[in-house]
């Protein structure tokens, strides 16, 4: 099974493996450049295939009297499944507007709706109406995150299943400005280990279309025999 591995490790082999411990001649800035550039590429390969391996949930903080929430925190492109509201004794799925001309007919005292804004600041999510309460439990926001970029030795490459293609992604840049012929950008080892990886998240997406319907035609025959008319 995969496991994550820190940037430190990964870092580690790929020095190893390229004998380019000690070296200086790839600063560790670059370095870092590079695999948050793989690890980019890595993130879109894979919401192309399989985005809910990014899914995770947070409470939103809600304030009486304050329409705007704050965004979950490592959104990606502002992609929301779902939100919930739950206050122990009501619980419904917030709906999110659709339509514009919708917004001067909600009213104080109906249930929550909420849209997505971009004023100035970033964006931004909107309720509809106004909460008349302040809480950070009563409502759990369903999203897409970012994967982790790289800033630090200790960080978390939580990729584990495109670690390969990561790796291969970096190996191939370095070597590229060490001067060894080929284009990074078509290399065999990168796109084998990013093959590799479109396989992997194929196996991981559910498959909804392997049951197998029940043989109904004997209730067919018996409703025909009896309630021919």
């Amino acid at each position: 099974m995969a496991t994550s591995v820190t940037w430190a490790t990964l870092k580690a082999e790929i020095l190893r493996e390229l004998d380019l411990q000690g070296e200086d001649f790839i600063t560790a800035t670059e370095l870092m450049d590079y695999a948050n550039d793989a690890i980019d590429e890595a993130e879109a390969e894979i919401m192309t295939i399989y985005e809910k391996y990014f899914e995770t949930e947070a409470n939103l903080s809600v304030t009486s009297g304050v329409a705007t929430v704050s965004m979950p925190t490592g959104i990606y492109a502002n992609k929301i499944t779902c939100i919930n509201y739950d206050n122990g004794s009501t619980k419904y799925e917030v709906k999110r507007i659709k339509n514009l001309k919708e917004i001067p007919h909600i009213q104080a005292g109906q249930l929550y709706r909420y849209r997505i804004i971009n004023p100035t600041g970033g964006y931004q999510i909107k309720l509809y109406p106004t909460p008349t309460e302040t809480t950070s439990t009563y409502f759990t926001c369903y999203y897409l995150r970012n994967a982790n970029a790289i800033t630090a030795d200790a960080t978390v490459i939580d990729l584990p299943e495109a670690k390969g293609f990561i790796k291969a992604h970096i190996k191939a840049r370095c070597m590229a400005k060490e001067g060894f012929p080929g284009n990074p950008a078509v290399n065999p080892d990168v796109e084998k280990q990013r093959q590799l990886l479109i396989e992997t998240l194929e196996n991981m997406v559910p498959d909804e279309n392997n049951e197998i319907e029940p043989d109904m035609s004997f209730y067919d025959d018996f409703y025909g025999e009896f309630y021919d008319w």
